[in-house]
């Protein structure tokens, strides 16, 4: 919500004011060490118990925008001075009986005055004013000083009346009236300036001036005095409010706007566009890191799906042909009882040929297992590798590990001594043996390839330079815009508790 809009919500929310709602109110803000805001109330509580009998209207602007003159002008007598020097250095009040009531008139020093007792007066007649008129002059509207003085007091949600003063000075053929106000309007609705009035003015008698319409809006207000004062110290109350709070977080505020336009070049208008601000960026965000997602899973599916191709070949591989199986069954068969060499020393040679046929069997399986298996599976896992846009070459070095040697206890733990007997058994022995070295061979390739794919990410992870910053730069954005709504937040709830004791009462 726009902060004019935001003030105007709250005057509206709070609808009457009491002293005793000002008086809990200031209370409350001396006993949190806001010492400067508490005498603000109190004086605003004074201006309330005061009797409506006039307006206070405070006249500010550039030095030599006409504020003086224009003051003349109303009251009908020279009682403000005029002139090309600077001559408002404090507030004058002017007492001018409209008929319909009286408004004092606040000559107030120049905006741009670097003087800070002028300053100090100028904010302190805002505070106790009912109604602003803002004068610019002619060749000043657009001026940046006016316009953002112009934005602060909207922001403040006063009554404003903007004026453009010495009309006189505009020359028709150069640039019609009408275009130069169109430009007027639109400069203030540029900028953010919400007002209850505009006008174009000037002493002298000329063509589009509208001084006898500002005097008789003017005259209107002092008719309306007693709902324009108290709408006004509802309004004044508020800001007092609001700055005080901006103050008590002013440090933090300065830190975290500081960090804010660092990364970003501005800082937020306010907390709708700041929450625009973080939709887009963390919209950014999501889109860069889905990205780098999406490559990483790719990684992984690479990954995944060459160690399942690595592991079905080991299940594929025949390793135990006609030829090597026959040796297998002639080892199992002198295994089974009865099975024994010769007469003589017997014993010896049957155990002999136990060996001889294991030995046998061993090899050749041995010999199988490297030229059907190992070999293969090295040839593929080395292509891979080349051919792989995140392996690095040096991952080939573990390959040679793969070529392992059966041990004997494979072929001894695989034997059923209770089926030996069985037909079918050697034949069982053989897949027994051969599947117990598969999954050997399993193990060692599940060794190699287990730190392949962190090196594969490590890889990604280095060719992604570039989209990595940009991620980290859009989660530092992200946590700073954040920590400004937070931040935002946290005002609003500590604005809201001083606020809640004007609400509250008045029910």
């Amino acid at each position: 919500m726009r902060q004019n809009e935001r003030v105007l919500e709250d005057i509206e929310t709070i609808q009457k004011i009491t002293p005793n709602h000002l008086t809990t109110l200031a209370d409350e803000l001396a006993h949190s060490g806001m010492h400067e805001a508490a005498s603000r109330i109190q004086d605003l509580k004074r201006r309330l118990q005061s009797p409506p009998d006039s307006v206070r209207v405070a006249l500010c602007g550039l030095f030599s925008a006409g504020k003086s003159s224009l003051i003349n002008a109303f009251v009908g007598t020279s009682v403000a001075a005029t002139g090309a020097v600077p001559t408002t250095a404090a507030v004058n009040e002017i007492e001018w009986d409209t008929g319909q009531g009286r408004v004092i008139l606040m000559d107030t020093p120049g905006i741009d005055s670097t003087d800070e007792a002028h300053q100090q007066a100028t904010e302190a007649a805002l505070h106790l004013a009912d109604v602003v008129c803002l004068v610019a002059d002619y060749g000043h509207v657009e001026s940046e000083e006016n316009l953002e003085f112009a934005r602060m007091l909207s922001e403040r949600g006063v009554h404003l009346i903007f004026v453009v003063h010495q009309i006189d000075k505009h020359v028709e053929f150069e640039l019609p009236f009408t275009v130069f106000a169109h430009r007027v309007e639109d400069s203030l609705l540029d900028y953010g300036v919400h007002y209850n009035a505009l006008f174009y003015t000037a002493v002298r008698d000329t063509p589009h001036n509208q001084q006898t319409a500002l005097r008789g809006y003017l005259e209107d207000l002092s008719a309306q005095r007693t709902d324009i004062v108290t709408k006004s110290v509802v309004g004044n109350t508020l800001s007092v409010i609001r700055e005080a709070v901006a103050d008590a977080m002013s440090d933090r505020r300065s830190e975290v706007q500081q960090t804010v336009e660092e990364l970003l070049g501005e800082v937020p208008i306010d907390d709708e566009e700041a929450a625009l601000w973080f939709h887009h960026k963390d919209a950014s965000l999501r889109q860069a890191e889905a990205e780098v997602e999406q490559l990483e899973q790719g990684v992984r599916r690479e990954y995944d799906k060459a160690h399942e191709e690595f592991s079905r070949s080991i299940d594929l591989g025949q390793i135990a042909p006609y030829d090597t199986t026959e040796l297998g069954r002639r080892y199992v068969e002198s295994l089974r009882p009865g099975f024994k060499v010769g007469w003589l020393n017997a014993k010896k040679r049957t155990e002999e040929e136990q060996r001889h046929r294991l030995d046998a069997f061993r090899k050749d399986l041995q010999n199988h297992l490297r030229q059907s298996l190992v070999w293969p599976l090295q040839r593929d896992l080395r292509a891979f590798v080349y051919h792989s846009e995140w392996a690095s070459e040096s991952l080939v070095q573990g390959l040679d590990s793969l070529d392992i040697e059966i041990p004997k206890e494979v072929f001894d733990e695989a034997v059923n001594q209770g089926a030996l007997l069985s037909t079918q058994y050697p034949y069982q022995y053989v897949k027994e043996v051969v599947g117990r070295v598969k999954t050997m061979v399993k193990s060692r390739l599940n060794q190699i390839m287990a730190p392949w794919f962190d090196e594969m990410l490590t890889a990604l992870s280095a060719s992604l330079h570039e989209q990595q910053q940009v991620i980290t730069k859009l989660r530092t954005e992200c946590h700073a815009i954040e920590a400004w709504m937070d931040l935002e937040r946290e005002e609003e709830e500590l604005f809201s508790t001083y606020t809640r004791i004007l609400e509250t009462q008045a029910e």
